[in-house]
């Protein structure tokens, strides 16, 4: 019973129960301990009344025994084997264990000194049990026609594992062209009922035959749906087991008067090379009667018809709704919010009304985002929804993370917003995906990280993924209009890649562009470039305040009766401080921003009113038109910013559930300032946000801004 416990651990007895104890590592955590013995955090905790002056390291803990045997399943047992793997800069316990197939409590299992963080370099062991194929994940373009069941055949893997590895794979449509990833599961090499065998390069279904010594009829039933004729190197095939027949009295016939081997076959049930093969040198064409044969008993059938191979794939998707909506019930217990921020001290959030310049920069900051979330919370909760919101400040000196991710509440949250820090944000994206909890980070950008984990969510923008989300946005409004890419002539890295980036995009749609280079002694060289016959656009990729402020006036003396165009800008724009506005107007300029806010909406101003008297302070977006506003002025710049990221994620949790993911195409909820839109980096991995909104300065003097969808 005790053999699969660790080398030399102790067992005690106290008051009748049993226990097993542990010393804490260094860096370990109570949730790691609990997964590690398969206890829940609160037996630990009731057996260890100590806990609440927290965990030191070199202390014992007493781990309920009842349990205890579920440690074993977690642990490597003796059948397992190890090989090394050299840590990269970037990646996580998770990212490896994922990588490998491993289960993660496994993973700190056999490497405990992880639990304090990895470094690129440290090598670690990956347990592989030694009748267990190691596996990874390979890609697959979807081609017309293909359906997740013939992916999964060939590929040998069921098609819910496809969808469960690519969770924003649109499964009702599957697009052409979309790449997907294609778990290589850690599949047994052999089951009760089969061998599990991979395509060589070259095997053939003849080859398979003369392998395994079967017909093909025997192995194309339990492999339903191959092209036999285009076997891929890496694809499974199910090889049925021959059953072991009981021993049985030998069966033999002698051969009658005109008797043939068919004949003879079709009365027993058998085929003509199995009574061949029970009779060496039997000759087929020389029969004779009287001759005795033996007579082999008939096989059962390879597999009971409630036995499938592992890897089929499935012909319908149980539980994916690609097309539905789920909706809380007035039952359904609370939406649990854990909102996760380095608060110098909660006490800083009074200060504020009474002395604002005297807090530091990057807690008003966050105090500023909480108060946001405060807001967003009451208006929901006014709206009928109930909401559990728990904050966790995580800026004291002494503060752990894994301490905080231990507690026992943490892991029944339905999101998590924060924290801040890339090395806090990689341990939180860890917990995330083992406890399948949506995280978002609100400021700081993700690393590689968000390349492989489903649950995060980067609100804050990606700025290696603007040009194209800009280029995108703007293709799909210029679509039948003529372009002019109008260049400054700077070096200035911000013009030259969103140069490219329009070009390119405009290419790809069909769209007509001319480019000019800007001399502001020859401003009237853009006439020529201008089409009669078409709506002109004029497009102006800099972001230099000098620059654009030159090229505008400049543009703007050509506009007559006869020479009609519109501009379109960037979002820096919206912050010069030397700008002529009245040129918006007359030339139409169009801007995409990130961050725009419609005073004129009066749901929009409702908030901000309450803003106001909540805090005694003015909201304002993170661009407001033409105005500075210094981090340590009197505006909250980022309350609006916390509002809108509460409001949206708590309102897709209120409409659909803990797996909103596949449905937040269809969330459209007040924002203030913001057009959350989120996009997956791949099919298997997390979404950045991609949303911006249009301002248009029309000339009449007013500005109207418009969500893209």
């Amino acid at each position: 019973m005790f053999s699969l416990l660790s080398a030399g651990q102790q067992i005690v007895t106290q008051n009748g129960r049993t226990y097993l104890v542990h010393t804490i590592a260094k860096g370990e955590g109570l949730y790691r301990i609990s997964v590690n013995y398969g206890v829940t955090q609160q037996e630990i905790i009731d057996a260890n009344p100590q806990l609440k002056y927290g965990l030191r390291e070199g202390e014992t803990l007493k781990i309920p025994y009842s349990n205890a045997p579920q440690q074993a399943q977690q642990l490597p047992n003796p059948t397992t084997s190890y090989i090394t793997h050299t840590v990269e800069k970037g990646q996580t316990a998770y990212s490896i264990s994922k990588r490998y197939g491993v289960p993660l409590a496994t993973f700190y299992a056999v490497n405990p000194a992880c639990e304090a963080g990895l470094t690129a370099g440290m090598q670690v062991r990956i347990p592989v049990a030694r009748n267990v194929q190691t596996t990874y994940f390979r890609t697959h373009v979807i081609a017309a026609g293909e359906t997740l069941y013939g992916i999964g055949i060939k590929y040998g893997v069921r098609a819910d594992e496809i969808v469960a590895a690519n969770k924003a794979l649109d499964v009702s449509s599957l697009p052409v062209g979309t790449v997907i990833r294609i778990p290589e599961t850690v599949l047994p090499t052999e089951d009760d009922a089969f061998v599990y065998h991979r395509i060589q390069k070259g095997e053939t279904l003849f080859a398979l035959c003369n392998r395994y010594d079967l017909l093909q009829d025997k192995i194309k039933e339990c492999n339903p749906g191959i092209d036999w004729n285009a076997l891929s190197v890496g694809q499974i095939i199910a090889i049925p087991k021959k059953a072991q027949a009981p021993e049985q009295p030998q069966l033999t016939h002698e051969v009658g008067k005109r008797e043939t081997l068919f004949g003879i076959s079709q009365q027993y049930g058998v085929s003509i090379a199995d009574i061949c093969r029970a009779n060496p040198g039997l000759d087929s064409l020389g029969l004779r009667k009287g001759d005795v044969l033996r007579i082999p008993q008939p096989q059962p059938a390879a597999t009971p018809a409630t036995q499938q191979p592992q890897f089929i794939g499935l012909g319908e998707l149980t539980g994916v709704q690609p097309g539905g909506t789920y909706r809380y019930e007035d039952t359904y217990p609370e939406i649990k919010v854990g909102l996760m921020l380095p608060f110098n001290s909660k006490r800083e959030l009074a200060r504020m009304r009474t002395e604002p310049d005297a807090i530091d920069v990057n807690s008003r900051m966050y105090l500023e985002f909480y108060q946001g979330v405060l807001l967003a919370v009451d208006s929901l909760k006014r709206a009928d929804t109930r909401i559990s919101l728990k904050v966790y400040d995580t800026n004291d000196a002494s503060f752990n993370m894994f301490r905080l991710l231990n507690q026992p509440d943490v892991a029944e949250l339905d999101l998590i917003i924060g924290p801040a820090g890339l090395d806090a944000m990689r341990k939180v994206a860890d917990f995330a995906v083992s406890n399948r909890i949506a995280t978002v980070f609100p400021f700081e950008t993700m690393d590689s990280t968000l390349l492989d984990n489903p649950y995060l969510y980067q609100a804050s923008r990606i700025d290696s993924m603007s040009h194209a989300d800009y280029a995108e946005v703007l293709a799909a409004d210029l679509a039948g209009r003529h372009v002019v890419l109008l260049t400054s002539g700077s070096q200035n890295a911000f013009e030259r890649n969103r140069a490219a980036a329009i070009t390119a995009r405009c290419a790809a749609a069909g769209i007509s562009v001319s480019t000019l280079r800007f001399d502001i002694e020859a401003a009237d060289a853009l006439l020529t470039h201008l089409s009669p016959d078409a709506d002109n656009v004029v497009v102006i990729p800099s972001n230099e305040e000098a620059r654009v402020n030159s090229m505008l006036v400049a543009i703007a003396g050509l506009l007559t009766d006869e020479v009609r165009f519109t501009v379109t800008g960037q979002s820096d724009w919206l912050s010069f401080q030397t700008i002529e506005v009245d040129v918006f107007h007359k030339t139409g300029t169009v801007v995409y921003t990130p961050y725009a806010l419609d005073s004129r909406n009066p749901q929009v101003e409702r908030v901000l009113a309450k803003h106001r008297a909540w805090y005694f302070t003015e909201p304002v977006a993170f661009n407001p038109y033409f105005h500075k506003v210094r981090p340590t002025s009197g505006y909250s710049r980022f309350g609006l910013w916390g509002y809108d990221v509460a409001y949206y994620f708590i309102s897709a949790i209120r409409s659909h559930g803990r797996d909103f993911d596949r449905y937040l195409a269809q969330e459209h909820p007040l924002q203030l300032q913001s057009n959350l839109r989120f996009r997956h980096l791949s099919n298997w991995g997390g979404s950045y946000n991609c949303g911006l909104r249009r301002v248009t300065f029309a000339p009449d003097y007013t500005i109207r801004v418009d969500d893209l969808r």
